[in-house]
């Protein structure tokens, strides 16, 4: 019985152990069919027009998503997971309370090809240069986020955001009123949503960047 008993304690333990590692390094991406709304998840190249494949790429492959501070183990705390098919691009951020690491409240995320991290997924409007972007942000509770600029003549400028806990999706801007020498900075961040579909449906669409 006292053996039995100690087999039965180990397995609960390492099932445990499994459970947790798998739940802090993995988060699995919820495919749902796009085929209705083709036009907004259609991925675009660098020079914004629709992607089909290039002599780099296929036309299918997976993304991962994560976090940009691994923890003090060398694992990031989750992982996202999507893909891209026949140019249409697919990746869900779950409503489920995730962790960062250990006290961080705040971090970006980015989004890679899965096997060629030199790819990398952006936000952004079509053809426009830059002007605008999306920064992806994952917070553990909401807070007063300061983002700081230094502007043309070397003066540091503060611009509140208050940010909620979960996913946030913020536009990245280039200020209209910044010229050279001005106290203006260059850009602004504004505030968009928390749902990276009413994101998509301002107009932004998802980009691929690359570094060759």
């Amino acid at each position: 019985m006292g053996a039995n008993s100690v087999k039965i304690t180990l397995v609960l333990v390492f099932s445990a152990l499994f459970c947790v590692f798998s739940c802090q390094t993995d988060v699995p991406a919820v495919s749902d069919d796009k085929s209705d709304d083709s036009d907004i998840f259609q991925l675009y190249d660098r020079d914004g027009t629709p992607f089909k494949s290039s002599e780099f790429l296929n036309d299918s492959f997976e993304l991962v998503g994560f976090p940009s501070l691994k923890l003090a183990s060398g694992y990031y705390p989750w992982k996202l997971y999507g893909r891209v098919v026949n140019g249409i691009m697919e990746i869900d951020f779950p409503d489920v309370e995730l962790v960062l690491r250990e006290g961080v409240q705040m971090d970006s995320i980015s989004i890679e090809h899965k096997t060629r991290s030199n790819f990398v997924f952006d936000i952004r409007k079509l053809n426009n240069d830059f002007v605008s972007s999306v920064k992806i942000y994952y917070l553990t509770n909401d807070l007063i986020h300061k983002e700081i600029y230094v502007n043309a003549k070397m003066e540091f400028i503060e611009q509140e955001l208050k940010l909620k806990e979960g996913w946030n999706f913020i536009e990245r801007i280039r200020n209209t009123e910044w010229v050279y020498g001005n106290d203006k900075p260059y850009y602004v961040y504004r505030f968009i949503s928390h749902d990276i579909n009413d994101v998509l449906k301002e107009g932004y669409r998802w980009h691929i960047n690359y570094f060759l």
